[in-house]
Order: C-alpha cells, then sequence, then structure tokens
C-alpha cells in the first residue's frame, strides 16, 4: 500500500547579533529539533526549530561561541492526505550560507529539506524518540512521556507504542494508541 508523501524546501533566514565582535566565522553547525506535523485535507502543516551552534573568531583571535533558535514553519501538498490522520516527518539539512555584516551583525540563510508521509486512516501523534527520558505534548494536549525501551504512556492509564523506529536525522517517530 503507498502511503501519501512528500518532501520540500524551506528556506530559514535570520539576523543575530553577535555578543562579541567578530573578525570571521569559522563555522556555523545546524540542525532541527523539535518538528512537528498536523495533516489537514491534501496537506501537511508543519513546524519546527533550527538550532545552530556558530563559531567565530574575536578580535583577540580567540574562537567563541553562540547558539541560536529560529522558529519557522510550512506546508506541503500532499495529494490523497486525511485530515486527522497520523504522520511522520523528517528533516535535512541542505544548504547553510552567511554574511559577516559587520563584528557584531551575522546573516544567515538555511535551506532544510522537509519529508512527510502520512499514515491514512490511522491516528496517532509524532513524538520525538532520543536516548533519554523526554517529556512532550501529545494528542488531546494530554502529556506523555518516552521513554528508552520506545514505549510511550501518559499521566493517566493510556499506553501508546512505538510504529517505527527513530529517524536517523530527525530522531522523530509516530506512535499509535495501544
Amino acid at each position: 500500500m503507498h502511503l501519501p508523501e512528500a518532501s520540500v524546501q524551506v528556506l530559514v533566514e535570520s539576523t543575530v547579533e553577535l555578543g562579541q565582535p567578530a573578525v570571521k566565522i569559522d563555522e556555523i553547525r545546524a540542525m532541527v529539533r523539535d518538528l512537528t506535523c498536523t495533516v489537514i485535507a491534501d496537506k501537511v502543516v508543519f513546524q519546527g526549530i533550527l538550532h545552530k551552534q556558530i563559531f567565530f573568531v574575536r578580535e583577540d583571535g580567540l574562537v567563541a561561541h553562540q547558539a541560536e533558535d529560529v522558529r519557522f514553519a510550512g506546508f506541503v501538498d500532499v495529494s490523497g492526505a486525511v485530515a486527522g490522520s497520523a504522520c511522520r516527518i523528517d528533516a535535512v539539512i541542505e544548504f547553510v550560507d552567511f554574511d559577516l555584516v559587520d563584528p557584531t551583525t551575522l546573516i544567515q540563510r538555511v535551506v532544510v529539506r522537509i519529508f512527510v508521509e502520512t499514515l491514512n486512516g490511522q491516528t496517532g501523534i509524532v513524538v520525538p524518540v532520543q536516548p533519554q527520558s523526554v517529556t512532550f505534548f501529545g494528542g488531546g494536549n494530554v502529556q506523555t512521556s518516552a521513554t528508552p525501551n520506545g514505549v510511550f504512556t501518559t499521566m493517566g492509564s493510556h499506553a501508546f507504542q512505538v510504529l517505527s523506529g527513530p529517524k536517523e536525522m530527525g530522531f522523530f517517530s509516530t506512535a499509535a494508541y495501544r
């Protein structure tokens, strides 16, 4: 059975004021965090946080670090997607570019490719799967916890079981009511 799926590129631009003057940017490491999706008729709406680690050379020659989180959101057309279905989502950083405008102003451009797949007819929640315990909010704003063994339980009596393993880049999986 073919499940509706699609991908889209998102350009995330930001300007950050560095806490210390820089003579040059050494490196910017980017990753996507807290990626979620919601299925509506023939579309998937997504949102996440682009987390960046900025390494730069100060005027005294030492390397400094500054972190930045930038929220982003968007949607992708997914022909055949059924509103309310569960979805799987993953993200890959495709490109990072930057301009040091002056010693404290840094403009950054990051291209993120978002991959989505809908699980038509299956309801569920998309949850982060990481090697430590995590607390997050799931369907119906019920607080849930993830454990390293992959079983997700609500604070009440309902249990959720992981349907698929963590994705290499996004560490996301889909869970369904058990």
